[in-house]
């Protein structure tokens, strides 16, 4: 017979495993299947888990933004931390508050957040999964090219590369020196940004990613005229 502990860590894998494979639907069944559990709310941290998640799906299936940040921020209520000091889940759950706010375009709402993850990334000495510093600092990073804050936009994504580097993970990082390219680019610096552009490419060769490959290679050639213009000027 399975114990609450074992029932809860396999209804938490087969949450992340639909996530990671982007299925939603799943997802939602078995959020609202837990979620109507009296028991569920004996475990205030399990209950968070499912709230977070059912913010993630109505923003992807229902695309409500108004309902799937509040049902991030009731998940958030249920901290255990202190607002300034949160938990890694925590900063998980803010940062797809912050990629929701992104990509619905409240810039500045979305940038918010961000300054509360990055506080945290910076002061918080128990996170143990390097995975989240890469995917906060190169969604900041894309957040700030777009809020045209290039300088800060490098740093981000700089701040990136170095915790995959510091931890040996391929994770984004293709991304992360295409951010780096794009940015360098803006500000007129060529070939910092063809520099940049050409690791992000043999990043993406590495993992076999053909579309992002041919997509780092047409922004090469238009940077390449660029640079050509610049020489004949």
């Amino acid at each position: 017979n399975l114990s609450n502990g074992d029932y809860l860590a396999i209804t938490v894998n087969e949450i992340n495993e639909a996530r990671r494979f982007r299925n939603y639907k799943r997802i939602e069944e078995i959020v609202s299947l837990e979620l109507k559990n009296p028991s569920v709310n004996d475990n205030l941290e399990f209950k968070q888990f499912l709230l977070w998640n059912k913010g993630i799906c109505i923003y992807h299936l229902e695309k409500d933004i108004e309902k799937s940040i509040d049902c991030i921020d009731e998940a958030l209520s249920y901290s255990l931390t202190t607002n300034k000091n949160y938990s890694e889940r925590e900063i998980e759950i803010l940062l797809s508050k912050a990629i929701i706010l992104f990509d619905s375009e409240n810039y500045y709402g979305s940038k918010e957040n961000f300054e509360m993850i990055t506080y945290n990334l910076k002061n918080n000495i128990y996170l143990t999964n390097p995975r989240i510093y890469i995917r906060a600092y190169y969604n900041y990073a894309r957040l700030l090219y777009v809020m045209e804050q290039y300088y800060e936009a490098i740093d981000a994504a700089k701040k990136g590369i170095h915790h995959a580097k510091e931890n040996e993970l391929l994770y984004l990082v293709g991304d992360l020196y295409f951010q780096l390219g794009r940015n360098y680019e803006m500000i007129g610096q060529y070939e910092k940004a063809y520099f940049h552009f050409e690791k992000s490419k043999n990043c993406f060769e590495l993992n076999s990613e053909d579309e992002l490959v041919e997509l780092v290679h047409e922004r090469i050639e238009e940077l390449v005229e660029k640079m050509k213009k610049k020489h004949r000027v």
